[in-house]
C-alpha cells in the first residue's frame, strides 16, 4: 500500500490506527511521530501507525524537509535529521573503512597485556586519515586477536585481577588435561588438516613432519581463548576510545612468550 505523504504535522487523534492507515507490521519497532515513541508489536491484522524499514524509507523521502521528522527508528537505516544541512544523516555524513595491524610481544608463557594505548594511537591515526578530507568525528572501532591462543578483553588492568583471570582459567581448563590436540603422534589425523598445514607453509618448517616435531602442547591455551573470545568492539566519539574509568584493552597471551603477535584494528569512520 502507498504511503500518501504527509502535509503537516500528524495530531494524537490522527495516529489512532483506524485513521493513520499505515502498512501492518509484526515486529518490534518504533513509532515514526516524535510524540509517540512507545515501544510495541503490533500482531493484528489491522494498519497501524508504525512504520517498518520500507515505511520509514518512505517517509524519508517524503519528508527530507519537514519538520516533524525528528525521532531515529529503531531498525531501518534512517538516521536523524540534520538541521544544518536539511538533509538526512545518511546522506550529510561521509563514511570511510579504515583496517590497522599492530604487532605486540609478549615476554612470559601467560600474560595479560595492556594494549589500550596502541589501539588510541592506531584509531586516532585513521579518525584523521586524508582520504577523510577531514577530521572524522565518530565511529566504532573492532579489536581482534589474529592468533588462536591469545585473547582480547575490556577490564580493570589491576595486577591481582589479571592473575586471578589466567589462575581461574587454568582452573576452567587445566593445561594437565586430557586433549586429543596434543597427541602430536597422531596429528594430522585427517587429509583436511594436512592441508591446512600445507596452506599455511609449514609453519616455516619445511614440511608436516618438521612442523609437527615444533608444535607445542597447547590445547588448553585454545580452549581458554575460546572462551573469553577473540575480539571486541568499541565506540569511538571525536577520535577517543569510549571507556569507562576502569576500562582498558587487554591482550590475554595464553601461550607465550612469542614475537609479533598481531592484533587488528578495524575502524568505521563518520564524519559531518
Amino acid at each position: 500500500m502507498a504511503i500518501q505523504p504527509l502535509q503537516r504535522r500528524p495530531s494524537l487523534q490522527q495516529c489512532r490506527r483506524r485513521q493513520m492507515r499505515m502498512p501492518t507490521c509484526s515486529t518490534q519497532h518504533i513509532c515514526a511521530l516524535p510524540l509517540y515513541k512507545t515501544k510495541h508489536t503490533n500482531n493484528s491484522s489491522r494498519n497501524c501507525c508504525c512504520l517498518d524499514r520500507r515505511s520509514w524509507r518512505s517517509i524519508a523521502m517524503n519528508h527530507m524537509q519537514g519538520d516533524w521528522f525528528k525521532t531515529t527508528p529503531r531498525r531501518g537505516g534512517v538516521s536523524q535529521r540534520n538541521n544544518a544541512t536539511g538533509q538526512s544523516g545518511i546522506s550529510a555524513a561521509s563514511t570511510n573503512f579504515v583496517h590497522i595491524f599492530v604487532t605486540v610481544d609478549s615476554t612470559e608463557h601467560r600474560q595479560v597485556i595492556d594494549i589500550t594505548d596502541n589501539v588510541r594511537e592506531a584509531v586516532q591515526s585513521a579518525y584523521t586519515t586524508p582520504s577523510m578530507g577531514i577530521s572524522a568525528q565518530s565511529g566504532i572501532v573492532t579489536i581482534s586477536s589474529m592468533h588462536t591462543t591469545c585473547a582480547i578483553m575490556v577490564n580493570e588492568n589491576e595486577h591481582f585481577l589479571c592473575e586471578d583471570v589466567l589462575q581461574h582459567l587454568n582452573t576452567l581448563v587445566p593445561p594437565t588435561g586430557e586433549y586429543g590436540h596434543n597427541n602430536l603422534d597422531k596429528r594430522p589425523a585427517t587429509e583436511r588438516d594436512a592441508e591446512a598445514i600445507r596452506k599455511n607453509e609449514y609453519g616455516g618448517f619445511g614440511s608436516i613432519d618438521a612442523f609437527m616435531k615444533n608444535e607445542p602442547v597447547n590445547a588448553h591455551a585454545h580452549i581458554q581463548s575460546i572462551l573469553v573470545g577473540n575480539s571486541t568492539s568499541l565506540g569511538v566519539e571525536e577520535g577517543e576510545l569510549v571507556l569507562g574509568s576502569w576500562q582498558s584493552i587487554l591482550m590475554l597471551e595464553l601461550d607465550g612468550p612469542r614475537q609479533n603477535r598481531k592484533v587488528s584494528i578495524s575502524c568505521l569512520l563518520s564524519s559531518s
